[in-house]
């Protein structure tokens, strides 16, 4: 299986994200793609959505609260799509406040842990995590993840978006072949590139 996650930029440069799909081949016999910032491009239906927006604030600190409280607030969400044997989700989590992101990150997988069983489960897109490499922030979510049997395919990158920030990432979680391989493109369509994984 070959999955792509993308935030692609609200589409701003559109035509360069439908070259970059139909030409380059690694989005050739790509199973699953993960847009993210693509609102307003598709045709407006009602997605089953796992709400990131109003958690609790109790764990986030003073600074994290007033941050939190200056910026207009967006209203975050992850699409979830089903069958029997495959979940998947799409996110986006918010650009400010660490904790925060770590409850939204919690929300989706609450989410899955109530929901049946299937035989593959994939969280990707955008965790926006901005910041000093060193930062606790991805080594607390990996810890999440990791807590609810998630395996990080794309663990092993290092850049996914243009300011050599990581900030994408796919996880994975039941009927997991031992081996699994990642990978970008430096394409210019978006302030991201375009992550890959083969499963």
């Amino acid at each position: 299986m070959r999955i792509c996650t993308w935030n692609i930029l609200l589409g701003l440069r559109l035509n360069k994200v439908v070259e970059a799909v139909s030409t380059l081949p690694d989005f050739r016999d790509l199973d699953l793609m993960a847009l993210q910032e693509a609102r307003n491009i598709f045709e407006r239906q009602t997605p089953e959505i796992v709400s990131l927006s109003g958690l609790p604030t109790h764990r986030m600190t003073s600074v994290e609260r007033t941050l939190l409280r200056a910026i207009p607030p967006q209203k975050r969400i992850a699409i979830r799509a089903e069958s029997d044997e495959l979940r998947v989700y799409v996110m986006h989590l918010d650009v400010i406040g660490f904790a925060h992101k770590l409850e939204q990150f919690r929300a989706i997988l609450s989410d899955m842990a109530a929901r049946p069983p299937v035989g593959l489960t994939l969280i990707a897109g955008d965790l926006n995590t901005f910041g000093p490499p060193r930062l606790q922030l991805w080594r607390r979510i990996r810890a999440a993840a990791h807590e609810a049997d998630l395996v990080e395919v794309t663990h092993g990158l290092r850049r996914t978006h243009w300011t050599a920030q990581k900030l994408d990432a796919i996880y994975a979680a039941g009927t997991l072949a031992p081996k699994h391989r990642a990978w970008t493109v430096s394409v210019r369509a978006s302030d991201h590139l375009p992550v890959f994984a083969e499963l």
